[in-house]
């Protein structure tokens, strides 16, 4: 019962680890450079440990909704390479929007447990590096350094708005809406389970 038990550990630890660094790795490609290439292989392994748990929450309705997305998916994956779009780019995407349904029979189980403090957490941290690089460009007094590195680099773009406001749009901003909409979604839910989980 021991050893269970040291598995069961072993292995939502191992879940919790990728979870985290498949997080990290799209939260932060602004500013760390080349972490982008850790996303998908973090997620794969992700949702291998996690399959146990697909499987047991799946039924025929999801997995015939989800086999006329993936049909959808492929005619775009066929449009996209006729149109001679770079192909790395193209599997990239394809492998992203194709193991997305998958989350949505993990989530209930993750709220239970740590993945979902995880998330938020590091999406805090997230906005806090946004934060910093706002005062830093404060502190600066010019922007176009930070846009520059951004530019170069492939990151996005930080810019003036109406010459008022600085805009960073840079990778890994855009999950922080969701984060925000899952916090309060799922703690209105789940009556509490993020505290007291």
């Amino acid at each position: 019962m021991k050893n269970l038990l040291y598995k069961v550990n072993v292995f939502q630890s191992g879940r919790l680890l990728f979870f985290t660094g498949a997080l990290f790795c799209y939260y932060f490609q602004f500013p760390l450079k080349g972490v982008s290439s850790y996303i998908i292989p973090s997620l794969a392994v992700y949702l291998i440990l996690s399959f146990v748990i697909i499987i047991k929450n799946i039924d025929i309705t999801d997995l015939s909704l989800i086999s006329i997305y993936y049909i959808y998916l492929s005619i775009i994956l066929g449009v996209s390479a006729f149109k001679f779009i770079e192909l790395g780019r193209i599997l990239r995407f394809f492998i992203i929007l194709a193991v997305l349904p998958l989350f949505c029979f993990v989530n209930s189980y993750d709220v239970k447990n740590k993945l979902f403090k995880v998330f938020i957490f590091v999406s805090a941290l997230k906005a806090l590096s946004q934060v910093i690089v706002y005062i830093l460009i404060l502190y600066v007094g010019d922007f176009k350094p930070f846009r520059y590195f951004a530019q170069s680099n492939h990151m996005g773009d930080i810019y003036s708005y109406l010459n008022i406001f600085i805009k960073i749009q840079v990778l890994g901003t855009p999950l922080l809406l969701f984060a925000v909409m899952a916090y309060f979604e799922l703690k209105k839910n789940t009556i509490g389970y993020f505290f007291y989980c």
